[in-house]
């Protein structure tokens, strides 16, 4: 079965693409898209449609080519998306606290990913960690994730958070691990 995600995954990504380059920027990215054969109006679409996860990782290279973006933007753009999209904010404005944040990653990565599997590795007061198996689609979207593991991290209140990825697929590892630090 081929891996796919929820158009909803694109729509914080646009509009932060809008606050940063404006309407023309986005114009831009999804033009690009056009162009290399991805025929999608994420905009358009119902947020709960499915489209393949090979067009995620399409259009952050085409941010990045197009806006001139670097990995250290593309992590600012995940970092951002929670904070952007209603329904995340939503959810874990419910959920004060890590752990309970960490208990609701598995669910909230189903709902939106139709393949891989996430799952907490650890969790203590202070330090967690989360596991991402069976999703290489590519090194940037490791970047990605970063920055939006932290972000949700930072709707719990968390201070002096620290999230790094630990171990990739892509240096070798057998999958992804994100660690999260934080002053309980």
């Amino acid at each position: 079965m081929e891996a796919k995600c929820r158009v909803l995954t694109f729509l914080p990504n646009l509009e932060y693409i809008k606050l940063k380059r404006g309407e023309e920027g986005v114009k831009n990215v999804m033009l690009e898209l056009w162009k290399r054969g991805y025929h999608y109006d994420f905009r358009k679409m119902k947020k709960t449609d499915w489209v393949p996860v090979v067009v995620r990782k399409e259009f952050l290279e085409v941010v990045m080519d197009v806006l001139g973006w670097d990995e250290r933007n593309i992590y600012e753009m995940g970092l951002n998306a929670p904070r952007i999209s209603p329904v995340i904010k939503l959810f874990f404005g419910l959920f004060l606290s890590m752990e309970r944040a960490f208990k609701a990653a598995p669910d909230m990565w189903k709902a939106h990913y139709s393949s891989g599997t996430l799952r907490v590795g650890e969790y203590r007061d202070g330090h967690g960690t989360i596991i991402l198996e069976n999703f290489d689609i590519s090194p940037i979207f490791c970047e990605y994730l970063k920055g939006y593991f932290t972000g949700v991290a930072k709707l719990t209140k968390a201070k002096n958070l620290r999230v790094e990825e630990t171990k990739c697929t892509f240096k070798g590892d057998e999958y992804h691990e994100y660690t999260f630090d934080w002053k309980p």
